[in-house]
């Protein structure tokens, strides 16, 4: 090119502002401030400093970008290094390659590996693939975002590090809550969320925290153990339930309900509300209940007052206090002494030792009481009891056994088959009011032909003994006490008339008797006559005293059982 050539060109490289490019069919240097308003296709090695970028750029081979604005479009089709700064203000397109500093970019796609080597800051849109960072100082990702998807339904996100944080600066409680299971198609579950939780690794096994494959409750497992377990869970009015094994050592206080559907060990717990146990097996040691206690499945309890107690399936081996009522529903086993108010069984239950029932006993179904029974008050339908049972109300018996001694207190009404195969004591002095018989009635009792033989044998007040095939009641044998005012004997003149002076009579049971003039009898031994009259001090007898004679008078007292006592006198007639 001849020297006036040259000079032309430079003047038109200048006047067309390309002076700061070097080599441009070749590698090309830009290096001063540059402003290009359309698409720059950048084909060979490229080295640009601080060029605005109007529209798009296109770089398809090796290029350095120091402090460069782009405006629009970046394709990049090969390796850039950026030695300083890019601001990009609209798509970045990267193909695989890597970037040496800081970009900031709006509404980016970034495909196939991509190193970043220093902070990436993305306030946009962004779909991201195979990307990672390597900043020694700070190895920081921040993207800022509505939506952020990472992966795909195959892929597996990895978070790597001893100290891994996910919070929020907001209030706002859905801020801090991981959502698994999404389905992002549909912006809901992606099935019923089963087997979803927090997997964590360990060397010899793993461990996680899930939900189990019917999604109705949480699982747990421990690295260190084979052992899967269920989460106890406690709903909003703090009622704990727990639905698989469960162990309770120490003292454990609960103040709401405690449901109980699987196998479950508790000693010495302190419950103050509702307790139900529904399902497989449960043994209590030291149990305290002061509300309502539902047992449905197998159970053992050893020392326990409960109040409430709804029975089925169940084991009592050792002494229980039950404050209120005991219903039996299902078989029931008491091994021990049971202290309860109100029994209600229903079906078949055994109560192997002391029983003290103060208040109604009503069973239902059949009941087996082995030892000593002291209840207050009722006992319906079909019982065996094989003890002493001492009963302070009323006993309706029916289809009722009773293999031992039997004392009642108040009424005892019999509407069906009863056997008593012990002594029976009512305790009442008026038997009438006491024993009611309605059915049938066979009792294994002493025969005795008497009631005196009956007393001298050893059956007690009021209780049974029979003569032949009739039931009777032991009775009072005690007689009352009678005594006379005055002499035994007394002598009055032919003709004058006799004035008797009283006879005196008292009882254990009545008290205060009044004695009656049972009969006379003369010197030939001769009854004169059966008067039965009440003899009181000073009463006037007719006798005839008109000849010389001496009569007998024989005094009586009966007591309201039947027991009496005679006195005489002998009046002379001179």
């Amino acid at each position: 090119m001849s020297t006036l050539e040259q000079n032309l060109l430079s003047k038109y490289i200048k006047m067309i502002n390309l002076n700061n490019f070097i080599n441009v069919t070749g590698n090309t240097i830009i290096n001063g401030s540059l402003s290009i308003t359309s698409s720059l296709n950048v084909s060979g090695n490229t080295n640009l400093n601080n060029i605005s970028i109007q529209s798009n750029l296109n770089i398809s081979n090796n290029s350095i970008l120091n402090n460069t604005s782009i405006c629009s479009n970046l394709i990049i089709n090969n390796n850039v290094y950026n030695a300083n700064n890019i601001t990009l203000l609209n798509n970045l397109t990267i193909s695989g390659y890597s970037i040496l500093n800081n970009i900031n970019a709006n509404n980016s796609y970034i495909f196939n590996s991509t190193s970043f080597l220093s902070k990436l800051n993305i306030n946009g849109q962004s779909n991201i693939n195979n990307i990672s960072t390597n900043l020694i100082t700070s190895n920081i990702i921040n993207i800022n975002g509505i939506n952020i998807n990472i992966g795909n339904p195959n892929s597996i996100i990895n978070m790597n590090g001893t100290s891994n944080f996910v919070m929020t600066q907001q209030l706002m409680l859905t801020d801090k809550i991981f959502t698994l299971n999404y389905n992002y198609t549909t912006n809901s579950g992606l099935d019923n969320g089963n087997l979803c939780g927090i997997n964590i690794l360990g060397i010899s096994s793993n461990g996680f925290i899930r939900t189990s494959l019917d999604a109705s409750r949480f699982e747990i497992k421990v690295p260190n153990s084979i052992t899967t377990n269920y989460i106890l869970t406690l709903d909003l009015n703090n009622n704990l339930n727990i639905s698989g094994k469960s162990l309770f050592q120490n003292s454990n206080n609960i103040n709401s309900s405690l449901c109980v559907s699987g196998t479950a060990n508790l000693n010495n717990i302190i419950a103050s509300a509702q307790v139900n146990y529904n399902k497989n097996n449960l043994y209590i040691n030291g149990l305290i209940i002061n509300n309502t206690c539902n047992v449905s499945n197998n159970s053992q309890l050893y020392s326990s007052n409960l109040n409430n107690c709804y029975i089925n399936n169940s084991i009592f081996n050792n002494i229980s206090t039950i404050n209120s009522v005991l219903n039996c529903t299902m078989p029931a086993i008491f091994n021990s002494n049971l202290y309860l108010n109100k029994l209600f069984v229903s079906n078949f239950s055994l109560l192997n030792n002391t029983v003290s029932n103060n208040s109604n006993l009503n069973v239902s179904g059949n009941t087996i009481i082995n030892g000593a029974l002291t209840t207050f008050s009722l006992i319906n339908n079909k019982s065996i009891i094989i003890g002493n049972i001492s009963i302070k109300s009323n006993l309706n018996a029916n289809l009722t056994n009773i293999n031992n001694n039997l004392s009642i207190n108040s009424n005892l009404n019999i509407s069906g088959n009863y056997i008593a195969c012990g002594n029976i004591t009512l305790l009442s002095s008026i038997p009438s009011d006491n024993l009611n018989i309605i059915g049938q009635v066979i009792s294994n009792v002493p025969e005795y032909q008497t009631n005196l033989l009956a007393a001298q044998n050893g059956i007690p007040l009021w209780g049974f003994y029979r003569t032949g095939g009739i039931l009777k009641i032991r009775l009072e044998i005690i007689p009352p006490v009678i005594s006379l005012l005055g002499k035994a004997t007394l002598s009055i003149s032919i003709g004058s008339s006799y004035t008797d002076p009283g006879v005196l009579a008292s009882d254990s049971i009545d008290g205060i008797l009044t004695p009656y003039l049972f009969s006379i009898y003369n010197n030939n031994n001769s009854e004169l006559s059966n008067l039965n009259v009440p003899i009181t001090t000073n009463t006037l007898i007719p006798i005839d005293t008109s000849t010389q004679n001496i009569f007998t008078f024989v005094y009586q007292v009966t007591n309201s059982v039947g027991n009496y006592s005679q006195i005489n006198r002998i009046v002379n007639i001179y």
